[in-house]
Formats: structure tokens, sequence, C-alpha cells
């Protein structure tokens, strides 16, 4: 992951160099050599997620590829924060950090998981969700794509009643039920860590 980009470009091999050293710890050879379970892992992956989005960001920048608007979804608010200047590299990867940190507490304590089902309606994967139970539609990524999220239980019943009914349906390699419900503590964590950290909310 990444690793042809930094090869050819030298700001982005700095970008990785410059995690490197804001982390503790060398993302750059867990996202260029792996294992892939390392770099799935909530801990590395959310960080190698953001700091190869900011690595191309800045080669195109150099190339004179410029946007008008920068737009993320979960993770990739971050590195759009970055791209338009409300947050430094720094801050953002800190603040990674400190999801990952939040999130990885709730995943310890509730396991969960998430699945994309595909090919059914929406109404047909909020039904799906509501008969299995602990699982909730996360994400409408597009007609015909819902992923559901939930504790790992609520989810292989989805999976088992999907199968049942003929719907195709993927887990995907995640190690958390993100976007539902589950990691509310997560949310609240990370919310008061911003407050706090908000030069505005101390004044």
């Amino acid at each position: 992951m990444g690793k042809e980009l930094s090869r050819a470009f030298p700001v982005a091999r700095r970008t990785f160099e410059e995690a490197n050293d804001l982390l503790g710890y060398d993302l750059g050879r867990i996202c260029f050599e792996g294992p892939h379970d390392d770099l799935m892992s909530t801990e590395h992956c959310q960080p190698a997620v953001l700091t190869h989005s900011v690595a191309a960001w800045r080669v195109a920048c150099e190339h004179d590829v410029m946007g008008d608007l920068t737009m993320g979804h979960s993770l990739g608010e971050y590195s759009a924060l970055v791209a338009c200047g409300s947050l430094s590299f720094g801050e953002a990867l800190r603040m990674v950090q400190a999801r990952v940190a939040a999130s990885t507490d709730v995943v310890a304590q509730h396991p969960g998981s998430m699945a994309a089902v595909l090919g059914a309606s929406d109404e047909d994967v909020e039904a799906l969700c509501r008969e299995a139970g602990e699982v909730w539609p996360a994400n409408y990524n597009c007609p015909g794509q819902v992923v559901a999220s939930g504790l790992q239980r609520g989810v292989d019943r989805l999976m088992d009643l999907a199968r049942a009914r003929g719907i195709k349906a993927k887990l995907l390699d995640v190690d958390g039920a993100f976007h539902s419900a589950v990691m509310a503590p997560a949310a609240d964590k990370l919310l008061s860590l911003i407050h706090t950290s908000d030069p505005k909310s101390q004044a």
C-alpha cells in the first residue's frame, strides 16, 4: 500500500516518513511489506489510509492537479480536512490515533463486524437487519449495495438469513461494528477530546 507511489515521488516518501516520526513506529514498513493482518488491524489501517491519502494528494498538488472542494466519508473526512487546510497532517494523524484508541476499546468489549449486502433494495436490507437483530444498515453506498454493521452475532444471523433467501452478502475485512450504535461510546470519547483540544471551547 503506497509502495510504488513512494518509490516514484519523493513527496509521498516524505509523507510516510513524517507519519513514522509522528506515530513512533514504522508505518511505512507495515504499508509496504505487511503482513496483511497487521495492516488491516484497526490500529494500523486507519493511520495507513490517512497517510496514503495525504501522500497521493501532495503528489497531485505538485503536478498542479487541484480541486475546488474536498469531501470525505468517515475516515476520509480527515484527509479532506487536511486537503482544504483545516487540519495539518500531524493534527489529523493525532486525531485518527485517538479515534483508533476509542474504537479499539469498544471493539474489545463488544466484538462486531460489517457486511455488504448486494443486489437487494434498501428496504429489504433494513428488513433483514430488523429480523436478525443487533445489526443495522450503516452505509447506503449505492442502489443495490448497503453495508450493515453490528455485533458479531447479529451480523452472523444476517449472513444466514441472506444466504437462505438467495441474497448475496459479503463480510468486510474489518474488526468492529463501525458506523453503528455499538460505536456510540467511542464517538462520545472522541467528541470530548475534540472539545478539550479546541481553543474556542476553552475561551
